[in-house]
């Protein structure tokens, strides 16, 4: 199964309704009809939040987070090179992308099939301290930040770690956003209240200090989720 998490930016001729619009219409026939493509979500972004205190800011602004699965490698690269891509209209909406495939890390999940569309969804960009190799970085998301996350009573109903694994050339010569990521934390919580109650929490101060020590730049996201295929 290949995983990827991709990010897109509107030309700037669209307003973010117009965009959307197009958007999911696009990209909805692009990836629904293809037989290897086992899941696409589109996730509107719909807020900025302010950055966290202390950690320095990705300088990046997007409209549109996608989540999508394949089969397998040889099918995902099989429908990046298909005519259907290379005919899309992709071009006249996305003035730049990012592919990145990810490998995900499950830390909580307490949410019902029936509360997803209530809940407030957040997707924050990571990049690790410059002074950090990516498999110290990763060791200590893994071993240290996720079991001090798991100890916020309450928080997040959903947290998935999802592992950056390298990226992927755009189709049609679309720009990239050049990010460099190291990974992206999806977190899901009842309401904003709930995920300020959270971090407020001695808890919750500690998952913040320990993002410090080991986090460089970030960005946060609040998105929708409107599941195409799963």
């Amino acid at each position: 199964m290949v995983d990827l998490i991709i990010l897109l930016k509107r030309v700037d001729t669209l307003s973010r309704e117009t965009f959307r619009e197009r958007w999911m219409a696009n990209n909805n026939a692009l990836y629904s009809h293809d037989s290897h493509c086992t899941r696409y979500i589109q996730c509107p972004v719909v807020s900025e939040p302010l950055p966290l205190p202390g950690m320095p800011t990705i300088d990046v602004s997007i409209d549109a987070i996608e989540k999508a699965s394949f089969t397998d490698q040889p099918a995902f690269d099989a429908w990046l090179a298909s005519e259907a891509v290379a005919r899309s209209g992709l071009p006249t909406i996305t003035a730049a992308m990012t592919i990145h495939v990810v490998k995900s890390h499950v830390v909580r999940d307490e949410v019902k099939q029936s509360d997803h569309g209530g809940l407030l969804k957040r997707m924050v960009l990571l990049n690790r301290k410059s002074a950090l190799t990516q498999a110290q970085y990763f060791k200590h998301w893994f071993d240290i930040h996720a079991p001090l996350a798991k100890k916020v009573v309450g928080g997040s109903r959903l947290y998935i770690q999802h592992q950056a694994l390298g990226e992927v050339s755009n189709p049609q010569a679309i720009r990239s956003l050049q990010l460099g990521l190291d990974g992206f934390s999806e977190t899901w919580y009842d309401d904003e209240a709930e995920l300020r109650r959270a971090g407020a929490t001695p808890e919750g101060q500690a998952v913040a200090q320990d993002n410090l020590t080991f986090g460089g730049r970030s960005k946060r996201f609040f998105f929708e989720e409107i599941p195409v295929k799963e």
